[in-house]
């Protein structure tokens, strides 16, 4: 399904809308699955939040593969941006 992404919260969490929903929850916060963060990226300087703002923010994204709610009711998922797992670009920034 297609949402915007409305705020970042970090490199893999994000707020969207409409709310996501699945298997009687909902929620508007989407954790996406990414690889193992890559020591090249200092989490102090954002620089995978700063990525993924540029990315998304304001945008359309798919959410596919619905893993996981949390108890906070942030939904564990894959995100997709023209066609793309975002994971896929944090990776190739990470290993550059």
């Amino acid at each position: 399904m297609i949402y915007k992404v409305i705020e970042i919260i970090n490199e893999n969490t994000f707020k969207i809308s409409p709310n996501w929903e699945h298997k009687g929850k909902s929620g508007n916060i989407v954790i996406a699955c990414i690889y193992k963060r890559s020591e090249k990226v200092d989490p102090e300087r954002n620089e995978g939040k700063e990525i993924i703002t540029r990315l998304i923010l304001e945008k359309e994204v798919e959410i596919t593969n619905y893993l996981w709610v949390s108890p906070n009711e942030e939904l564990l998922c894959d995100v997709f941006y023209e066609g793309r797992n975002i994971a896929n670009y944090l990776l190739n920034i990470k290993n550059k």
